[in-house]
């Protein structure tokens, strides 16, 4: 998974130990790691975007890109699911890695009005029990971001 295609925010691909040397130099001026996913259901295949974001409050954020394009999924339940995976499956790369301190976005409302809550315990439960941080709408900047790439 973090072995495909990455881009940078303006769509100019990049490797993987690049990003790798520029959250070492990133993280190293307090800035912070995080992951999310967003997709988009078109009528022969669902787009997932992955972003990995490096951000430091006040001081903006950098952001690299990959795109898949997946199978329909048949509910939201499902393709829910596979962006709270995919997310998951970069930042235990990062983590093995060596970057220890990634939070995991997740595209879910904990506003019972939507939804996506119906899967809110269940999901956030999946990242905490892999022991990252879990940030959730309306504060998952990295989901917002992948969303402009779907």
């Amino acid at each position: 998974m973090i072995l495909r295609e990455w881009k940078m925010m303006d769509g100019t691909p990049v490797n993987i130990d690049s990003i790798e040397v520029s959250i070492k130099k990133f993280i190293s001026i307090g800035y912070e790691v995080h992951v999310g996913c967003d997709s988009k259901k078109y009528n022969d295949h669902t787009r997932m975007i992955t972003a990995i974001c490096l951000r430091k409050p006040q001081d903006g954020a950098l952001v690299w890109w990959c795109n898949e394009n997946e199978r329909l999924y048949p509910s939201v339940y499902m393709r829910l699911q596979k962006e709270m995976l995919t997310s998951l499956e970069v930042a235990d790369n990062l983590r093995n890695r060596g970057f220890d301190n990634v939070t995991v976005h997740l595209d879910i409302n904990p506003d019972d009005r939507y939804l996506s809550n119906k899967f809110y315990d269940e999901f956030v439960g999946t990242v905490t029990g892999y022991n990252f941080k879990c940030l959730t709408k309306p504060v998952a900047f990295a989901t917002a971001i992948a969303d402009m790439y779907t």
